[in-house]
């Protein structure tokens, strides 16, 4: 017999349980068919060689998990010499990470206190990578933009926040803070610049911004994919 499943996780490992319970009964083996999960853009992102990734508001949600995964594959494939504690990275594809050489992380959202559930992690991502990484060499960037509500510029964060209480004394300057909008014309050309590989960017967040980093990216001769969230 067949059967097609499409039941939370816990029902499956019922399932599972009464199945092996009762396979001595069965005269052939039983067939199971499982739909999904179903492939998202930022699966491809090991197979990425300069992978961007944007997101605004909690458009970052399907990116934290990857983050996280990406740094420790990294670290898995740094080498470290036993005499003169220098340390490396490979420069071929390993199991680890494939083709990834850079990551860059855009994250915008309207005020610090949205970026408070996950700027404690990217910090840790960040001091994992500068005991491995030299300054010219980096594998992964983090770029936290605080807009405005009228969007604004405000180049001193102490004009609003109190010194010593914000998330951003507490990251330690080991993430890349700007204050307004991101300056898209600068940050491709930057990118251009590194020259670290074939680039894709993969963004999550409002519908209404997609269709402008799409194009974007069409004029620089990168590839876009949209997370749907």
């Amino acid at each position: 017999s067949e059967d097609h499943i499409q039941k939370p996780l816990a029902l499956l490992k019922n399932i599972h349980q009464d199945v092996q319970k009762n396979a001595v009964f069965l005269k052939s083996p039983l067939k199971i068919h499982l739909d999904g999960p179903y492939g998202a853009p930022s699966s491809n992102i090991f197979e990425s060689e300069h992978a961007v990734l944007v997101a605004t508001g909690i458009g970052v949600t399907p990116f934290a998990s990857i983050l996280q995964s990406i740094m420790y594959r990294h670290i898995e494939k740094t080498r470290h010499c036993p005499l003169c504690k220098h340390s490396w990275t490979e420069r071929v594809p390993s199991r680890h990470i494939n083709n990834l050489k850079k990551v860059d992380f855009i994250w915008i959202n309207r005020d610090q206190t949205s970026f408070e559930w996950f700027v404690e992690m990217l910090s840790d991502l960040a001091k994992q990578q500068s005991t491995i990484s030299i300054k010219d060499d980096r594998f992964f960037d983090i770029h936290m933009y605080v807009t405005n509500k009228d969007g604004e510029k405000s180049t001193d964060p102490n004009q609003q926040w109190t010194k010593g209480s914000s998330i951003i004394d507490r990251s330690n300057n080991m993430i890349n803070w700007h204050f307004g909008r991101p300056e898209w014309d600068t940050i491709f050309q930057n990118i251009r610049q590194q020259k670290r590989g074939k680039v894709t960017f993969f963004y999550c967040g409002r519908p209404d911004f997609s269709g402008y980093l799409r194009q974007k990216c069409s004029e620089n001769d990168f590839v876009f994919k949209k997370e749907v969230f």
